[in-house]
Protein backbone atom coordinates (compact mmCIF):
# COMPACT_ATOMS: atom_id res chain seq x y z
CA UNK A 1 0.00 0.00 0.00
CA UNK A 2 1.33 3.72 -0.87
CA UNK A 3 2.31 5.99 1.92
CA UNK A 4 0.04 8.16 0.55
CA UNK A 5 -3.16 5.97 0.46
CA UNK A 6 -1.97 4.78 3.69
CA UNK A 7 -2.18 8.69 4.80
CA UNK A 8 -5.30 9.35 3.43
CA UNK A 9 -7.10 6.67 5.12
CA UNK A 10 -5.69 7.67 8.33
CA UNK A 11 -6.92 10.87 7.88
CA UNK A 12 -10.70 9.46 6.94
CA UNK A 13 -10.16 6.73 10.49
CA UNK A 14 -9.21 10.17 12.66
CA UNK A 15 -11.58 12.14 10.94
CA UNK A 16 -14.58 9.80 11.58
CA UNK A 17 -13.37 8.84 15.25
CA UNK A 18 -13.44 12.62 16.64
CA UNK A 19 -16.60 13.53 15.04
CA UNK A 20 -18.52 10.53 16.43
CA UNK A 21 -18.65 12.52 19.79
CA UNK A 22 -16.12 10.50 21.45
CA UNK A 23 -14.53 13.62 22.33
CA UNK A 24 -17.57 15.84 23.24
CA UNK A 25 -16.57 18.46 25.18
CA UNK A 26 -17.85 17.89 28.78
CA UNK A 27 -18.29 20.62 31.16
CA UNK A 28 -17.23 20.07 34.58
CA UNK A 29 -18.30 21.71 37.72
CA UNK A 30 -16.10 22.57 41.51
CA UNK A 31 -16.08 20.62 44.25
CA UNK A 32 -18.70 20.57 46.84
CA UNK A 33 -19.98 17.90 49.26
CA UNK A 34 -23.58 16.03 48.67
CA UNK A 35 -25.70 16.37 50.65
CA UNK A 36 -28.20 13.79 49.90
CA UNK A 37 -29.39 11.18 47.64
CA UNK A 38 -32.67 10.48 46.15
CA UNK A 39 -34.00 7.85 44.22
CA UNK A 40 -37.19 7.83 42.45
CA UNK A 41 -38.00 4.74 41.27
CA UNK A 42 -39.86 5.52 37.64
CA UNK A 43 -39.06 4.27 34.30
CA UNK A 44 -36.84 1.94 32.92
CA UNK A 45 -34.65 1.97 36.17
CA UNK A 46 -35.38 5.17 38.18
CA UNK A 47 -33.61 8.13 38.20
CA UNK A 48 -31.08 9.32 41.32
CA UNK A 49 -31.12 13.16 42.23
CA UNK A 50 -27.97 13.80 43.92
CA UNK A 51 -28.04 17.37 46.18
CA UNK A 52 -24.30 19.09 46.76
CA UNK A 53 -23.81 22.21 48.52
CA UNK A 54 -23.06 24.67 46.09
CA UNK A 55 -25.01 25.62 43.60
CA UNK A 56 -22.14 27.06 41.40
CA UNK A 57 -22.23 24.60 38.61
CA UNK A 58 -25.29 24.94 35.64
CA UNK A 59 -27.00 27.23 38.25
CA UNK A 60 -28.28 24.27 40.39
CA UNK A 61 -27.44 22.16 43.38
CA UNK A 62 -29.53 19.17 42.32
CA UNK A 63 -28.19 16.75 39.39
CA UNK A 64 -29.90 13.81 38.15
CA UNK A 65 -28.48 10.33 36.81
CA UNK A 66 -30.68 7.64 34.83
CA UNK A 67 -30.28 4.74 36.29
CA UNK A 68 -31.93 2.94 33.13
CA UNK A 69 -29.59 -0.19 32.29
CA UNK A 70 -30.73 0.31 28.92
CA UNK A 71 -31.00 3.98 28.49
CA UNK A 72 -27.31 4.56 30.95
CA UNK A 73 -25.35 1.76 31.05
CA UNK A 74 -22.67 3.98 33.19
CA UNK A 75 -25.14 5.44 35.39
CA UNK A 76 -25.48 2.98 37.95
CA UNK A 77 -21.79 3.54 38.20
CA UNK A 78 -21.78 7.39 38.67
CA UNK A 79 -24.51 6.74 41.25
CA UNK A 80 -22.23 4.14 43.04
CA UNK A 81 -19.26 6.89 43.11
CA UNK A 82 -22.07 9.13 44.56
CA UNK A 83 -22.86 6.80 47.58
CA UNK A 84 -19.49 6.16 48.42
CA UNK A 85 -18.74 9.83 48.05
CA UNK A 86 -21.59 10.77 50.64
CA UNK A 87 -20.50 7.64 52.92
CA UNK A 88 -16.99 8.86 52.43
CA UNK A 89 -17.44 12.42 53.74
CA UNK A 90 -15.83 13.35 50.30
CA UNK A 91 -16.34 16.21 48.00
CA UNK A 92 -17.62 15.40 44.75
CA UNK A 93 -17.36 17.17 41.16
CA UNK A 94 -19.58 16.20 38.29
CA UNK A 95 -19.35 16.13 34.51
CA UNK A 96 -22.43 17.31 32.25
CA UNK A 97 -22.73 17.28 28.19
CA UNK A 98 -24.85 20.71 29.06
CA UNK A 99 -26.59 22.62 31.59
CA UNK A 100 -30.29 22.39 32.26
CA UNK A 101 -30.67 23.81 35.01
CA UNK A 102 -32.39 22.37 38.38
CA UNK A 103 -32.21 18.37 37.81
CA UNK A 104 -29.32 18.70 35.11
CA UNK A 105 -28.32 15.51 33.96
CA UNK A 106 -24.47 14.08 34.95
CA UNK A 107 -22.60 11.89 32.88
CA UNK A 108 -19.48 11.67 34.95
CA UNK A 109 -18.10 12.33 38.66
CA UNK A 110 -14.98 13.40 40.30
CA UNK A 111 -14.21 12.71 43.64
CA UNK A 112 -11.87 14.11 46.01
CA UNK A 113 -9.22 12.09 47.39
Amino acid sequence: MSRMRLLAISACLLTAFFSTGAFAALLTGGFSSITQIRILATGTGGTAYITVSSSDFCSTNVFSVDLGATTNPNGRDVYAAALAAEMGGKQVAFDAVSCAGWGTPIVGIYVNP
